[in-house]
């Protein structure tokens, strides 16, 4: 209540606070001279000695002194607060523009971006698969950096666009009933160019028939990710990557589980931050902008559900995604099934 009649005042011109600070001020040494003037009515009535009434009125007279220079205090304070509310008020609206400022130039450059790379990406694919006439092996050594290069520069784009929206919480999700066993082969699909180039191998042991309630684009968006950071930290040749769910208390976890270097220790907490990178080393030269991990904890979050790591330097790390199950869905009436991916330098084949 206080605070209400507080800021009710400081939202008041001044004019009109002067008026009621000086109506508080007048008002109040009336009332207050007033009282000692009926006191001393009252001893005059009962003989009372004189020293004894301007006593009575002296202290009347102090009180009322301090009661005009504590309404001057409170008045000086009032007149900071104004002035403190002003500022922020006019510091809100700069940084209101500020951010609409921000926004219009991450659409335009993501705009901007984006339209003159899908044709650079899409004649470079053409130029490698020799539609134009047969290239050298040089020259296709310089293409296959440049699609390299564009592929990055995409990635880079959707993680800021995706950003963006998570800041202004616009991620919207398309929620639909999906098969986690369709949203980990079709994440597999998406990175076995990369997994080709370095001989990975994917072992799947996700239930099929196993749904959950989610947007089927994003979840892909999240796995891949995931899956792509294990291609980039496990060894060359002899990588390992298994995929596999549990079901417990109607959630669904599912794993993405490496044989890579691991993290240290102090280093998963800040792993979903923003523009977290790790050593990059070892990662096969692939670039990254930090803002993968950060974004699929985002998406994972809007879902209800949580993301983190588990890992030891040396045998590997773990990436688990907890998500709530459709209500009808009973891991028990389905049978677990393994599934091979072997992927080799031209070809990749279930086994």
């Amino acid at each position: 209540m206080t605070l209400h009649i507080i800021d009710t005042l400081l939202q008041l011109q001044s004019q009109k606070i002067n008026l009621i600070f000086f109506i508080v001020m007048l008002g109040g040494s009336i009332i207050i001279l007033l009282s000692f003037y009926l006191i001393n009515i009252d001893s005059l009535v009962n003989d009372t000695f004189l020293p004894v009434k301007y006593k009575v009125m002296g202290i009347g007279i102090f009180i009322v002194i301090v009661h005009i220079l504590l309404t001057y205090v409170v008045r000086l304070i009032f007149n900071k607060l104004q002035h403190a509310k002003t500022m922020i008020c006019k510091q809100n609206e700069e940084l209101r523009k500020i951010d609409k400022a921000k926004s219009e130039f991450i659409a335009m450059v993501t705009h901007d971006l984006k339209t003159p790379i899908v044709p650079i990406a899409s004649y470079s694919r053409m130029l490698i698969q020799e539609r134009f006439g047969e290239l050298n092996d040089k020259q296709k050594e310089k293409l296959k950096v440049i699609i390299s290069s564009t592929e990055s520069l995409q990635n880079l784009i959707s993680d800021i666009h995706d950003l963006h929206k998570a800041d202004l919480d616009k991620l919207k999700l398309n929620l639909e009933s999906v098969d986690v066993n369709e949203i980990v082969r079709q994440s597999i699909e998406t990175v076995l160019p990369l997994a080709n180039r370095r001989g990975v191998i994917f072992e799947d042991l996700t239930t099929p028939g196993l749904e959950i309630n989610v947007d089927k684009q994003r979840m892909i968006q999240v796995v891949t990710n995931l899956i792509k950071n294990a291609i980039d930290f496990v060894p060359v040749e002899e990588g390992v990557i298994r995929m596999e769910c549990q079901l417990q208390d109607n959630n669904m976890t599912l794993s993405i589980v490496d044989n890579g270097i691991g993290i240290p220790k102090e280093k998963i907490s800040n792993l979903f931050n923003r523009f977290c990178q790790l050593d990059s080393s070892n990662n096969g030269g692939r670039s990254s902008s930090g803002l993968g991990l950060y974004i699929c904890k985002v998406i994972i979050e809007q879902h209800g559900g949580k993301i983190w790591a588990e890992s030891e330097v040396g045998k590997g790390t773990s990436m688990k995604i907890s998500l709530p199950m459709t209500p009808s869905i009973d891991l028990a009436d389905h049978s677990q099934t393994k599934k091979q991916f072997e992927v080799c330098n031209t070809e990749s084949q279930l086994i």
